[in-house]
This record gives C-alpha cells, sequence and structure tokens, in this order.
C-alpha cells in the first residue's frame, strides 16, 4: 500500500464519518412503548427529492408487517414501474399505496426484512402526481447501514422467526 495513502487514511476516514458517508445511524429504532402500539418500528432519516412540482420529504419505515415508503407527495401508481430493489435483487412491486402518500411492501415481509438485513442498499422508484406531462420514476437510495443493528438491537426480532426455526427448549436457561 503507498506511504502517502496510509497515512491519509485515518483523516479520510474522519472526513467520511463526519459527514455520515459510515454512520450507523441512518436506522432508528423507536421502541414498542414509543410507538403506543407495543410494534417495534425503524425508520431511516428523511430525504428531501423533487417530486416534479417541488421539493417532498421520503423516508423508510419498517415494522413487523411492512416495508412502507413514506412521502409527503401523491402517489402515481398508475405505471407499473414503481417498486424498491435491495442490492442486485429482484425489483419488488409495491402491494398496495396508502393514504395516497405511502408505498406499502406486506407480502413475504420475513423474506424482505432478510434481504435488508443482508443487503448494502435499497433503491424506491417513485412517481408522482399530479406531474402531467409525466416526469418519470424518481429514483432514491437508502443506506442499509445499521440495519442490522437497529433490527437487533432495537427491536430483537421484528418478524417472526423463520418456520424451520427449532422451538425452544423447556427448562434450558
Amino acid at each position: 500500500m503507498n506511504t502517502d495513502f496510509k497515512r491519509l487514511l485515518p483523516a479520510l476516514l474522519l472526513v467520511f464519518a463526519a459527514h455520515g458517508v459510515w454512520a450507523e445511524e441512518n436506522w432508528q429504532a423507536a421502541s414498542p412503548e414509543a410507538t403506543g402500539d407495543g410494534a417495534c418500528l425503524l425508520s431511516t432519516p428523511k430525504q428531501t427529492i423533487n417530486d416534479g412540482q417541488g421539493d417532498t420529504k421520503v423516508w423508510l419505515e419498517v415494522d413487523k408487517t411492512a416495508v412502507v415508503v413514506r412521502t409527503q407527495s401523491s402517489i402515481d401508481s398508475e405505471f407499473k414501474d414503481i417498486g424498491l430493489q435491495v442490492d442486485q435483487e429482484t425489483f419488488l412491486p409495491f402491494d398496495e399505496v396508502r393514504n395516497e402518500t405511502d408505498l406499502v411492501f406486506a407480502k413475504d415481509i420475513q423474506a424482505l426484512t432478510q434481504q435488508f438485513i443482508k443487503g448494502h442498499s435499497v433503491t424506491v422508484s417513485a412517481r408522482f402526481w399530479p406531474t402531467w406531462p409525466t416526469t418519470g420514476v424518481k429514483t432514491i437510495p437508502f443506506s442499509l447501514i445499521g440495519f442490522t443493528k437497529a433490527y437487533q438491537d432495537g427491536c430483537g426480532a421484528i418478524a417472526e422467526p423463520p418456520e424451520d426455526a427449532a422451538p425452544a427448549k423447556e427448562g434450558i436457561s
């Protein structure tokens, strides 16, 4: 390794950390008590994007029932090219639009949660309404760095254990 690079590496790491490049705070966990319904909720920081008419906030929320892409703009669900993709996994179309502003992914939440645990990033593809003529798909990348830590430390297991998991044995501590 180049000795100049070796000398610069610690300073580069500090710069990256200061700017959130490696921050594990990409995902926050709300405790079951904080949500008021006993559920655990994981969320990303809000990102500002242009929806074709102005700026809007977009963020992800994950609980034991769904991954939800939350926005402050109306979703245009007329097209079939909106959804999400974890790394190079299969593109997943949304299951439903909730409250006109949120994309919901609830089918096979356990498998999707496992993709989040194993993945590095998730890219959301969304369209917003009203934008005529259409301004096309907006892609919003989210880091999955910190998801596993928030999942394990903040919520325990928000998804049910896999069906093939062995049952706990009584009397063993």
